[in-house]
C-alpha cells in the first residue's frame, strides 16, 4: 500500500508499507516494511530529497574473504536462521541546470541485523547452519554524481566514499571488522561521443579501493593428546585481525566504437571494443605457492603469496541485426 501527496510548491511525499512473508520448516516469518520518501524543491533548479525504509531479505550471502578463490553462497532463511533485516535512511541534494549539467549528492546510513557468516574454523562440508554465527553490520557514506548531455555528447562522473563493517560474537573476538566489500573510494568516468550519423565512440574508466581480506600470518602445532583419542597433534593457522589487509587498488579503461547502418526495416550494428586497454593486472585473489630453495646445502620449502589475475587486455567484436 502507498499514498502520494503533491505539495503546492511542487514537492512530493510518498509513504507506504510493503508486506512480505515466508514459511519454511514449519516456521513462519512476516515482515511489515514501511517506506517514506520526500522531494522538496528549494528553487527552480534545486531540490532536497529525504528517504527512509525498512527491508527484509529471506536469503543470506555467505562470503569467504580469506586467501584463495573467493566463494559466495546464497542460503535461505530457515527455522534456525532468521531473515536479514535492514533500516536505511538518507538525504540527497539535486541541481538540474538545463543544457549545462546535472549534479546530485547523497548521504546514507544503513544498519543490518540477523546477518550470517561462517564461524572461524568452520568445516565447510558440514551442515552450513551449524557453522555460522549471527551478527550485525553497518554501511554509510557519500555519493556524488555529475552528468552533462548534449545531442552528440554524454559524459558523467560518479564518486562514492563509503564504509561497511560487520560484527559477530564468534569472529575477530567480537570486535567490528571491515567487510569484504568495504571499498573506501569508488570512481567511474564515462564519455560517449557521436561522430557521425553512423559512428559513435565511448570510453569508461573505473577505479576502486581494494577489498578487505585475511591472510595466514603463522602456523603452529597444537597438542590435543589430552582432548581427543587417539592422541593427535594438529596444525593450526593464525590469521590475526579479521580482514586487516587490502587488495591493490582496482582500475581499468574500456573503449568501444559502434557502427550503425542499414534501412529502417533492416538495421545492422557492429561494435568494436577493448576491455582493460592498458592491461592492468587486477588481482582476483592470492594463492599460497611452495617454492623449494637451496640454503646452506639443504633443500628448504619456502611459501610465498602469488597474485592471481583475471581478464587482461581483451578485444571484442559484436554484430547485431534488427528487422
Amino acid at each position: 500500500m502507498e499514498q502520494e501527496w503533491r505539495l503546492k510548491n511542487g514537492g512530493l511525499i510518498n509513504a507506504g508499507v510493503h508486506g512480505a512473508g515466508l514459511r519454511v520448516q514449519n516456521k513462519s516469518y512476516f515482515s511489515p516494511q514501511p517506506r517514506l520518501a520526500a522531494m522538496l524543491p528549494l528553487g527552480k533548479a534545486t531540490a532536497l530529497r529525504l528517504y527512509g525504509s525498512r527491508m527484509t531479505q529471506f536469503l543470506h550471502l555467505l562470503s569467504s574473504s580469506g586467501i584463495g578463490l573467493p566463494t559466495d553462497l546464497w542460503v535461505p532463511a530457515t527455522a534456525k536462521i532468521k531473515p536479514g533485516q535492514a533500516w536505511q535512511a538518507g538525504a540527497g541534494f539535486d541541481i538540474e541546470m538545463k543544457r549545462l549539467f546535472d549534479f546530485s549528492a547523497d548521504v546514507y546510513f544503513k544498519y543490518m541485523t540477523n546477518l550470517v557468516s561462517f564461524s572461524e574454523g568452520a568445516f565447510f562440508l558440514n551442515d552450513w547452519q551449524e557453522n555460522v554465527t549471527i551478527g550485525n553490520g553497518r554501511s554509510y557514506g557519500l555519493e556524488l554524481m555529475w552528468k552533462k548531455s548534449t545531442p552528440k555528447t554524454t559524459a558523467w562522473v560518479a564518486y562514492s566514499l563509503s564504509w561497511t563493517d560487520r560484527q559477530f560474537d564468534k569472529i575477530n573476538f567480537g570486535r567490528r571488522f571491515p567487510f569484504k566489500y568495504d571499498r573506501r573510494h569508488d570512481l567511474k568516468i564515462v564519455v560517449s561521443q557521436k561522430l557521425t550519423k553512423w559512428l559513435s565512440v565511448s570510453a569508461d574508466w573505473v577505479f576502486s579501493s581494494g577489498f578487505a581480506f585475511s591472510i595466514p600470518l603463522e602456523q603452529f602445532n597444537v597438542d590435543l593428546t589430552d582432548i581427543i583419542f587417539p592422541p593427535q597433534v594438529v596444525e593450526a593457522i593464525a590469521f590475526g585481525q579479521k580482514n586487516q589487509y587490502r587488495m591493490p587498488n582496482y582500475h581499468r579503461l574500456d573503449i568501444s566504437a559502434n557502427i550503425n547502418f542499414g534501412k529502417r526495416n533492416l538495421r545492422h550494428r557492429i561494435q568494436l571494443g577493448v576491455y582493460n586497454v592498458y592491461n592492468r593486472r587486477n588481482p582476483l585473489y592470492y594463492n599460497v605457492r611452495t617454492r623449494y630453495v637451496n640454503e646452506n646445502y639443504a633443500i628448504r620449502a619456502k611459501k610465498e603469496f602469488v597474485q592471481t589475475t583475471l581478464i587482461p587486455f581483451l578485444p571484442s567484436l559484436n554484430y547485431a541485426v534488427s528487422f
